[in-house]
């Protein structure tokens, strides 16, 4: 019992990280001139430093898209 408990808290504090990193993420684009549109995890590593790379499309332009990888809470643009 006691261990369902534990991997059901797991589950809600990792997709609380994966919605903060995403929000980061979100504000990165922004600095890069790229309102964002669409965000989709492209990779994804999960342990002790949760680690995702996403593709945010822009509004800006049909075909333009940044690349934004999180490691934990920190984000950056990728090139």
């Amino acid at each position: 019992m006691i261990g369902l408990l534990a991997g059901a808290f797991m589950g809600v504090t990792s997709g609380a990280t994966a919605a903060e990193s995403e929000a980061e993420a979100k504000s990165v684009a922004l600095e890069a001139s790229c309102k964002p549109n669409k965000v989709e995890a492209v990779q994804r590593l999960v342990g002790n430093n949760p680690d995702i790379v996403y593709k945010i499309t822009c509004q800006n332009g049909k075909d333009l898209a940044v690349y934004v990888r999180c490691q934990g809470r920190t984000c950056f643009l990728v090139r």
